[in-house]
């Protein structure tokens, strides 16, 4: 549902000149499933982990994105090594977005904070 609710969130603002997914998940997931509901609004995708013992390997999570659809796909081995890749392939007037796992997001989160982790938020 959130990988839907983010191609719809995502049609509906003007598209950069290039878009780029950092994406990882877990193996008890449905990642081929979700990363269809993707695949049509990005340039590349760059897969990566989060380093926990149920997230799935970059090679796995994009085989997963190839079979999606998903053009222009590759790996890295940490979610800082993705989000810089993914920053590079997009370039000044492009685009990065990070889906998939929230732990992912939160490792995003902290590394443009310049945080040692992601803040807890009060619900």
């Amino acid at each position: 549902a959130g990988c839907v609710a983010l191609a719809a969130a995502l049609g509906r603002t003007p598209r950069p000149p290039r878009r780029v997914l950092v994406f990882a998940g877990m193996r008890d997931k449905h990642l081929a499933p979700m990363l269809a509901q993707l695949a049509g609004s990005f340039d590349a995708v760059v897969c990566t982990t989060v380093g926990l013992p149920r997230s799935e390997a970059p090679a796995a999570v994009a085989d997963h994105a190839r079979a999606a659809g998903c053009r222009r796909v590759s790996t890295r081995a940490s979610a800082h090594a993705a989000l810089a890749h993914a920053e590079a392939l997009a370039g000044e007037d492009g685009e990065v977005v990070v889906a998939g796992s929230l732990f992912l997001v939160a490792a995003a989160r902290a590394l443009r904070l310049r945080l040692r982790e992601d803040p807890r938020v009060a619900l």
